[in-house]
C-alpha cells in the first residue's frame, strides 16, 4: 500500500500552515491500495483538549496510479489540532501519520500532523515585518556626554570601558553591580551608526530603576534608572530615532520585582513601607510569603527577585499604568520577560492595554521553544492564537542556524525552519525575533570557536585571550550565520557588538562594553550589506522556498518573492552552485552567470539577486 501526502505541499493541503477560524483547509490524500480492498478513508482531527472529528474523505479521480481522496475542514474554535488519516480495509484499519518532512507514512508509531487555528485578528504581515532589530544591553552600549549627576548605592563603576565584566566580587559572590555607565545619551549619539545597519527597532534591556546592572530586578517601574538617563533624555531618544525610521522596544519585567524596590524594600533603601518590612504595607499582598518575612516565592529561587502575585488586581493595575505611561512617550514595542511565567489572562490584559494605545504596537514574548505548543505549568499556552503575543524570540531558528553553520546537516536545518513556519500563523512568523545570540546566551562568535574552552572557570574565561586564527575562523562562520538570520522569515535581531566582532562566553561575559574604535571593519561592513538588502527588499521579505535538488551539503532557498536566493555551503568541503538564471551576489557584487558552475569553499555563502525579466 502506497500513500502520498505532504502537509507542506499545496497539492495535498491548502493553504500551507496555520488556518484562521472558519477558514476552509483543503486536503487531498493519494492512495495506491496495491490490490487491497479499501472501503474508505477518513481524516481524523482532534483538538489538544480531546475533542475528535471524523471526516470521511470523498474518492475522486485517479492520478499517477493513485486514488485521490479529498475533504475540507472548517474549525470555528481557535486552538491546536492534530490530525492523521485512517484507511479502512477488509483486513482492518490502517493508520497513516507524519514522517520526516511532513510526508505521510503508514504505521501507528508515526506522530500526527499539527494544525494551528488562530483568531481572526491576525493579518498577513506585522507592520514591523521586513525591518531589523538592534538589541542593546543598556549599561554596555555607550557612555554619552551628560550633565546629570550619577550615583547608585552599592554600584561599582568601571574606569576602563574595555575591562571585561566582573564575574565575582573578591568574596566570591556575583552581585551584578559593576556598571560601565552606558546611557541614553550614548545611544542618541550613535543613532546614525545604528541606522547604517538598516535598523528599524531598538530593543532596550530594562531601563527602569534597579539595583543591578541588568535591571531585571526592578526597583521602580515608573522611574528611569539614573545611570541610564531621565524622562527628557528618553523622550529625545524616541524623537531622534523616529526621524531615522527607528522605533523603540522596552523590556517588561512583570513576573517579579527586585527585593531592593519600593514595593518589597528589603534593605530599606526606599521611603515607602515595603512588603518585607510590614504586613500592613500596601504592597504586602503583592507577594506570597511562606514564612514572613524571609521566606517568599521568588523567580527560580533567586531571593533578589521576589515573584509578584499576578492574580492580584492591584498588580494588574500597576502593569496597565506602567504600559500607559511609557507608551505615551512613543514606545512601539514591549518584550515580555519570562512569558511562560505569566498567566494567560495576564497576557490578554497586557495586550488589550497595549493595543488600545497603538494598534500597530509589537508585543513580543520570551519563549525558548516552539511557542505554538508551549506547555507551562501543565497548560498549553495560546501565545499565537490571537489576542496574546504578536510573536516570540526565535530560539528554534537560533539553534538551527548555529548547528548548521557548525557542521550540522541541512536536512535538520530545513526541518526546524519548516516546522516553525508550518505551526505559526503567517502574521506571527513575519514578526519573529530571529536571533543567533542574546544577553542570556554565549556570544555566537564564541560558539564557533574551535578551541576547547569548556573546562575553564568564569574567571579564567574572563582573562582569556582568544588565539587570532581561532577568532578569524569564527568570524567567517558568523557571516554565514548572519546571512541565514537576515534572510529567513522574521525580523533579524543583532545583539549589540556582534556586528563588530565582540566576544563573550556565558552571562555575564556576554555583556561586555561595545568595542568602539576596535571593531572588525570587514564584519561590520558585511552586516551593513545585509541591512541594506533588507531595506531594499523589505516589502517582499517573508516568502521562502527551499531547493531540495541542490548539491549535497549546499543549502539553497529562494526569498523575496523569488527575486533573490540564499546559497550556503555548509558541507565542510568544496561544493558547486549553478544559478538557473543570471544574478549578482548582493554581498560581493560578483556576477553569477546562468548555467555556469560557481565553486564554493566550505562555509561560503552567496546572496544572489536575479536579473530582472
Amino acid at each position: 500500500m502506497v500513500t502520498l501526502y505532504d502537509s507542506r505541499h499545496q497539492r495535498y493541503k491548502r493553504p500551507f500552515g496555520a488556518a484562521a477560524i472558519n477558514q476552509t483547509t483543503y486536503f487531498d490524500f493519494f492512495l495506491n491500495s496495491e490490490g487491497a480492498e479499501v472501503f474508505g478513508v477518513s481524516l481524523i482531527a482532534r483538538k489538544y483538549t480531546g475533542e475528535v472529528i471524523n471526516l470521511p474523505m470523498a474518492r475522486g479521480g485517479v492520478i499517477d496510479g493513485c486514488d485521490v481522496y479529498s475533504t475540507d475542514l472548517i474549525l470555528s474554535e481557535e486552538g491546536i489540532y492534530f490530525y492523521r488519516f485512517e484507511i479502512y480495509t477488509a483486513q482492518g484499519t490502517v493508520f497513516c501519520g507524519r514522517a520526516e518532512g511532513g510526508k505521510a507514512a503508514i504505521g501507528r508509531n508515526f506522530p500526527e500532523w499539527q494544525l494551528t487555528v488562530y483568531g481572526g485578528f491576525l493579518g498577513r504581515r506585522h507592520p514591523l515585518a521586513g525591518g531589523v532589530i538592534y538589541h542593546i544591553f543598556a549599561d554596555r552600549f555607550k557612555k554619552g556626554k551628560t550633565d546629570r549627576e550619577i550615583f547608585k548605592k552599592g554600584a561599582v563603576f568601571k574606569d576602563d570601558w574595555f575591562e571585561p565584566p566582573t564575574v565575582a566580587d573578591p568574596d566570591g559572590v556575583f552581585r551584578a553591580n559593576d556598571f560601565y555607565g552606558g546611557n541614553v545619551e550614548g545611544i542618541i549619539e550613535e543613532l546614525d551608526y545604528i541606522e547604517s545597519l538598516g535598523v528599524t527597532l531598538i530593543y532596550l534591556s530594562p531601563i527602569f530603576e534597579a539595583a543591578s546592572n541588568h535591571r531585571y530586578d526592578t526597583g521602580d517601574y515608573f522611574k528611569i534608572d539614573g545611570i541610564f538617563g531621565d524622562e527628557s533624555g528618553f523622550a529625545r531618544l524616541i524623537e531622534e530615532a523616529k526621524k531615522r525610521g527607528i522605533y523603540i522596544m522596552i523590556d517588561g519585567v512583570f513576573n517579579h520585582t527586585g527585593s531592593d524596590s519600593k514595593y518589597f524594600n528589603k534593605y530599606g533603601n526606599y521611603p515607602t513601607v515595603g512588603a518585607y518590612q510590614s504586613k500592613d504595607s500596601e504592597y504586602y499582598d503583592w507577594y506570597n510569603f511562606t514564612s514572613y518575612p524571609d521566606a517568599y516565592d521568588c523567580w527560580w529561587g533567586i531571593t533578589v527577585s521576589p515573584t509578584l502575585k499576578k492574580d492580584n488586581p492591584k498588580v494588574r493595575r500597576l502593569v496597565r499604568d506602567v504600559i500607559k505611561k511609557w507608551f505615551a512617550f512613543g514606545v512601539k514595542g514591549l518584550r515580555l520577560d519570562v512569558a511562560d511565567e505569566l498567566p494567560k489572562d495576564y497576557i490578554y490584559d497586557i495586550r488589550r492595554t497595549l493595543k488600545a494605545i497603538d494598534g500597530e504596537s509589537y508585543l513580543l514574548g520570551e519563549v525558548w521553544e516552539d511557542a505554538s505548543v508551549k506547555i507551562s505549568y501543565g497548560t498549553m499556552r495560546p501565545y499565537l492564537l490571537g489576542g496574546q503575543l504578536d510573536s516570540v524570540m526565535n530560539y528554534p531558528f537560533k539553534d538551527a542556524i548555529l548547528n548548521y553553520v557548525k557542521g550540522g546537516g541541512r536536512e535538520a536545518f530545513i526541518e526546524t525552519v519548516m516546522s516553525i513556519l508550518e505551526n505559526y500563523p503567517e502574521y506571527c512568523a513575519s514578526a519573529l525575533m530571529n536571533i543567533i545570540d542574546t544577553h542570556d546566551t554565549v556570544r555566537a562568535v564564541n560558539y564557533f570557536l574551535e578551541g576547547d574552552y569548556s573546562g575553564l572557570t568564569a574567571a579564567q574565561k574572563r582573562r582569556l585571550i582568544i588565539p587570532k586564527d581561532d577568532l578569524l575562523q569564527a568570524y567567517k562562520k558568523i557571516k554565514t550565520a548572519a546571512l541565514l538570520q537576515f534572510t529567513l522569515p522574521g525580523i533579524p535581531s543583532v545583539y549589540y557588538g556582534d556586528e563588530a566582532g565582540l566576544t563573550g562566553f556565558g552571562d555575564p561575559l556576554n555583556r561586555a562594553a561595545y568595542p568602539f574604535g576596535r571593531e572588525n571593519r570587514g564584519l561590520l561592513e558585511f552586516y551593513r550589506r545585509l541591512g541594506a538588502f533588507r531595506r531594499e527588499f523589505k516589502d517582499a521579505l517573508g516568502s521562502i522556498r527551499f531547493d531540495f535538488d541542490a548539491d549535497d551539503g549546499v543549502l539553497v532557498y529562494k526569498i523575496a518573492d523569488e527575486k533573490a536566493a540564499v546559497v550556503v555551503n555548509g558541507s565542510g568541503k568544496k561544493r558547486f552552485y549553478t544559478a538557473d538564471c543570471g544574478a549578482r551576489d548582493y554581498l560581493s557584487g560578483k556576477r553569477l552567470e546562468k548555467g555556469k558552475k560557481i565553486e564554493m569553499q566550505a562555509g561560503e555563502g552567496f546572496l544572489p539577486v536575479f536579473d530582472k525579466g
